[in-house]
Parts: C-alpha cells; structure tokens; sequence
C-alpha cells in the first residue's frame, strides 16, 4: 500500500445521533497510528439505520497500491 486514499465509516445509529464525525475519529486515528503520514486520508462518516448482521460500524478504505511491474500505482477500494 502507498497511501489511504479515503474512509467510508457507516454508523448505526438513532435519527438524534449526531456525533458520528467523532466516532469515525476513532478509526482514522488508528490507520494513522499504524501507517504514519502513508495514513492521512479523506473522510466521510455516515449514519444509518442498520448494517449487516447487526454491526454497530463498517469502515470502508480506498487504497493506492503499487503492484509489482505495474509503473504507477493503482486505487483499490477494500
């Protein structure tokens, strides 16, 4: 991986629940903690009724990769 490109954190939460921003927080830091300035990224933090299978976050990540013999790097959203 080159660079974090960007995060999708989804959040289930009630309609008055407006601190979705700050719960996405906690994921950013991480990725930022583990990976260092390859870590900055953009963000969006949605929330929404329900996810899957009852899951109180999902964190999607848009990454640059290099792969090898490839001359640039290439997104891929995992």
């Amino acid at each position: 991986m080159t660079r974090l490109v960007k995060l999708t954190v989804y959040i289930a939460c009630t309609g008055e629940f407006a601190q979705q921003p700050q719960v996405a927080d906690g994921a950013s830091q991480l990725l930022l903690d583990v990976l260092g300035t390859a870590g900055a990224h953009a963000r969006s933090a949605i929330g929404v009724a329900a996810l899957p299978l009852g899951s109180p976050v999902e964190v999607e990540a848009i990454a640059q990769v290099r792969t090898a013999g490839a001359a640039e790097p290439q997104v891929a959203s995992v």
